[in-house]
């Protein structure tokens, strides 16, 4: 064990700790870096990050190598991500895991299947990486959790690629829900190519969702748009979905198909209303039928010319895990929801 009494310094309120603002000191020459936080049940604290090194680490603190199979970061740059394990006054580091040095850029976000005051679920961590044919960042889940052992490495890793200088790649917009599935934001958000949300499964496999619109069938072959029961072959002839964030009004992509959806003011979740079932309605001044493109103000008067960008732009992903609420996803997307 030792008490940190190095820079760069990082605040946070956690937990038992939620009273008071903790300031704790760690590092070396500077060139660390403290991306998130996380209080689990027994008390203790994991905070993530990436340094060039782990020199500034007290011998007597105990390191441990997390393997790291499956992340895609030929173009890294030899940072080293870790896991500091400190004690509940966030004053004591107990203990280091970290990647092999090039295994990625950094660890960026940390989350948990199970809320605060439940005991820790799964942990599942997502970071950089860069990548000729898959860069973008990596979202793993940890074998274990800390509580009922210390993880050894990943069950399973996704990589997803995106364009650098991008929303994905600078936000990476993913989040897991108390179920273990994971949706997660792909490609690009200002450009000219693929732009989607995924689903996988508490496995890490591509995954089905019956009311996303967009399906493609196992084997391949073109995509069905409509709900998953639609397709001719049934929901167990598809492979996976998808929300598609290009600009194409065929896929009918977070916008209202109905005169009906598109009229209905809505509790915005902010203490508001909003009219409009499908967030992208904000754009537009009538429903997807009617207007195909956003050549059109929409009802708050908002323009975006046609020929702006070629995908919707978009940064976060919420997944609520609550018992009454772990089916309802929402998809952040200019202040407004969507429910699938």
């Amino acid at each position: 064990m030792r008490n940190l009494l190095l820079l760069p310094a990082f605040l946070f309120t956690l937990g038992s700790l939620a009273q008071n603002n903790v300031v704790t000191y760690a590092g070396g020459a500077g060139n660390e870096v403290f991306n998130d936080v996380v209080q689990i049940s027994d008390g203790r604290i994991l905070v993530i990050g990436t340094a060039d090194d782990l020199s500034w680490v007290d011998g007597s603190v105990p390191q441990f190598t997390l393997t790291a199979t499956g992340i895609a970061n030929g173009l890294g740059t030899n940072k080293v991500p870790f896991i500091l394990v400190m004690d509940s006054t966030a004053q004591t580091l107990l203990a280091v895991h970290h990647l092999p040095p090039n295994a990625a850029e950094d660890l960026r976000f940390i989350k948990l299947t199970t809320v605060p005051g439940e005991p820790t679920g799964d942990i599942y961590l997502s970071g950089t990486t860069e990548d000729a044919t898959n860069g973008g960042y990596f979202i793993g889940k940890l074998d274990n959790n800390f509580v009922n052992g210390d993880p050894t490495g990943f069950a399973w890793v996704i990589n997803v690629k995106c364009a650098a200088g991008e929303y994905p790649k600078i936000y990476q917009p993913w989040d897991v829900g108390g179920d273990g599935k994971v949706v997660y934001g792909y490609g690009d958000s200002h450009s000219y190519n693929w732009s989607a949300f995924y689903r996988n499964d508490a496995d890490g496999e591509p995954d089905v969702v019956p009311h996303w619109r967009i399906h493609w069938p196992i084997g391949g072959g073109a995509e069905h748009r409509g709900e998953a029961a639609t397709f001719a072959g049934g929901i167990g002839g598809l492979d996976y979905s998808g929300i598609v964030l290009k600009r194409d009004a065929s896929r009918c992509e977070l916008r209202s198909p109905t005169a009906t959806e598109y009229n209905a003011w809505l509790p915005d979740g902010n203490g508001g209303t909003k009219k409009g079932t499908w967030p992208l309605d904000i754009l537009y001044d009538a429903e997807l039928p009617a207007r195909r493109h956003r050549q059109h103000h929409g009802w708050t008067r908002l323009h975006r010319l046609q020929w702006q960008c070629h995908v919707h732009a978009w940064s976060a992903i919420r997944l609520h895990r609550s018992a009454h609420e772990r089916d309802v996803h929402r998809l952040q997307h200019q202040k407004r929801t969507a429910r699938w």
